[in-house]
């Protein structure tokens, strides 16, 4: 499903008016066109991505950019990183401070990832008439129990500074509050 994942993902991005609210719609209007078990597999690619940036390096990332995240906020990241399509997602897999050149620009756009995480799982609702966590009570959703992978990172704005330079430059300082906006360059 690797290839037909991101090919959807970026399908839907590319059929968007650019906000992530139309790329959820978008990839809604795909994923209706498959059957349950393609679905299915959708949704167990973008988990599998998502677990694929589970790891201290990106929540470090995503709180240098936001502010303080918690853990649902660093799901909601993942996903728009995910959303973002293949390339950027690969890049920031590799180099988190890559994910600057993505240009989030406010906090708005991490609630609309939310509902994009979700689509597959609606969609699998509509075509099935059951709930997919009801079908499949083993299937991990996006939301991890365990602590993620890597080295925890230190709340230090200089260690962070020098983690992820990029980053700084574009949204500041790590700070312990969430910021709003994200960006200091504009």
């Amino acid at each position: 499903m690797d290839e037909t994942f991101w090919s959807i993902v970026e399908a839907s991005r590319d059929a968007s008016d650019g906000s992530l609210e139309d790329q959820a719609e978008q990839l809604g209007d795909a994923l209706v066109d498959l059957d349950v078990d393609q679905v299915i597999a959708f949704d167990a690619a973008f988990t599998e991505a998502s677990r694929g940036i589970y790891r201290w390096e990106h929540w470090g990332a995503a709180s240098v950019m936001l502010g303080w995240v918690s853990d649902d906020s660093f799901t909601d990241f993942r996903s728009w990183v995910i959303a973002q399509g293949r390339t950027t997602y690969e890049r920031f897999r590799v180099d988190p401070d890559s994910i600057v050149d993505a240009g989030l620009d406010d906090q708005e756009e991490l609630g609309a990832a939310e509902n994009y995480a979700a689509v597959a799982a609606m969609v699998f609702e509509d075509l099935s008439g059951a709930e997919i966590w009801d079908v499949l009570p083993e299937r991990e959703g996006v939301e991890f129990q365990e602590e993620p992978a890597g080295v925890r990172f230190e709340e230090s704005a200089d260690v962070m500074a020098e983690r992820y330079p990029r980053l700084t430059a574009v949204y500041g300082p790590l700070t312990l509050e969430p910021k709003d906006p994200v960006r200091n360059d504009r």
